[in-house]
């Protein structure tokens, strides 16, 4: 015996399932009020009925009745998959109707071409949840669905034996497979049974992400099926990509000065004024560090500034750095802390994610200014935060974004 399920994803969930729990919920409640399948007779007016006209009602009655209990628990466990991809980014209250109206709409497509046929009828979530796994497909086919996998099998002495196994799957390649196998088996046995309500979900679901994503109802931060497919999407999509994924350089080779030909004397004389200033800039710096060592951490920003006044590469290394930058925040000196939080994310791009958390923290909070902390956050991998900055990053982010949904602009900076 083999069984797959799918646990998770890594798509960025900025609303919390209420609506995906409430319709799991409905889904049970109403399997038991069809006597869980094991009364015809209370089952038979929630089915969809082939050739019997037209029957609204059953329309959305047929995705919510099931026929036993494993085909309710394969489809609840679906839901809970792509609910979680697709109400992360809506929220329940616009979750809950789009669930509601491909039901619907896949209801009254399949009662029209069925108007044909003498008998037969059709039930269950899955035509819904195929609508969902392609609107997924549309907003987020580069995350990831985590599986786990159980194989059972039984030995010689029939003593049952288990191997538990987990991996990682886009949801693009997730979807092709399951579109895929439906059209095969369509082709194979071409009937209207459940490859084609399957895939009549997915041809209603399709076009509402799609319509979504364009009309911008939704923010799939360009990670999108498109921006996907035309090779420009997430850091890729920036202008300047080509730099790096974190930051633009002050300079670049072409910037360098070539220093022009001079006579020893002169050579002599700027090599010893320019071995002064580094002795000077390294005591300076070497106070520096005492002073951050120490917990006086305005001070040492103080003294930062000025000497930056003269050099402007000089920077502490990147642990002090990030100790200035926190301690700065404790201490609530908050325009001092942005200083230092940007040069962390500037100077050290390849640790500079709990940086990148932090000034999305402050610009949301201290500036009012929700769509740079967006802009902040969409740079970030989720790999490279711990378990705490990843919960705190889509904590920022569902506040950015509700305030950027309500209206809210960002503030001028000050300076």
């Amino acid at each position: 015996m083999f069984f797959l399920i799918p646990t998770s994803t890594d798509a960025p969930i900025y609303h919390f399932p209420f609506g995906t729990i409430g319709l799991i919920v409905a889904n049970v409640v109403c399997f038991a009020a069809t006597g869980f399948a094991l009364n015809p007779e209370r089952l038979e007016p929630w089915i969809l009925e082939y050739g019997n006209g037209l029957n609204p009602v059953q329309w959305l009655s047929s995705s919510f009745a099931h026929a036993g209990f494993s085909h309710l628990i394969g489809n609840m466990i679906f839901l809970w998959c792509f609910g979680l991809v697709v109400e992360g980014k809506l929220g329940w209250y616009r979750f809950i109707p789009m669930y509601l109206g491909i039901g619907i709409a896949s209801g009254a497509i399949t009662d029209v071409l069925t108007l044909w046929q003498t008998e037969g009828g059709c039930l269950g979530a899955s035509d819904v949840i195929f609508g969902l796994m392609a609107i997924s497909l549309v907003w987020a086919p580069k995350n990831e669905v985590h599986f786990v996998g159980f194989f059972m099998f039984f030995g010689m002495m029939l003593i049952p034996f288990a191997r538990v196994f987990s991996f990682d799957i886009t949801i693009m390649t997730l979807s092709i497979w399951y579109f895929g196998f439906e059209v095969v088996e369509l082709l194979i046995w071409p009937s209207f049974g459940t490859s084609m309500l399957h895939l009549l979900g997915a041809v209603v679901g399709f076009p509402v992400g799609v319509l979504f994503l364009k009309k911008g109802w939704v923010d799939c931060e360009k990670w999108d099926l498109f921006a996907v497919m035309s090779g420009k999407y997430g850091r890729f999509a920036e202008e300047d990509w080509a730099l790096g994924a974190h930051g633009r350089p002050a300079k670049v080779y072409g910037d360098v000065p070539v220093p022009e030909a001079s006579d020893d004397a002169e050579s002599e004389t700027a090599n010893r004024a320019s071995s002064a200033r580094r002795k000077k800039h390294q005591a300076a710096i070497s106070q520096i560090d005492q002073l951050i060592d120490s917990g006086d951490f305005l001070t040492a920003a103080d003294e930062l500034f000025t000497l930056r006044m003269q050099d402007e590469t000089i920077c502490p290394n990147s642990e002090r750095t990030r100790k200035l930058a926190v301690g700065l925040l404790q201490a609530q000196a908050f325009d001092e802390a942005e200083l230092w939080l940007q040069e962390f994310i500037d100077r050290y791009s390849e640790q500079n994610a709990w940086a990148r958390v932090r000034m999305a923290q402050l610009l949301l909070t201290q500036r009012q200014r929700p769509n740079a902390a967006v802009q902040q956050l969409k740079r970030l991998k989720a790999e490279d935060l711990s378990e705490q900055l990843r919960a705190l990053a889509k904590k920022i982010a569902a506040t950015a974004k509700e305030q950027i949904r309500n209206g809210v602009k960002d503030s001028e900076t000050e300076w």
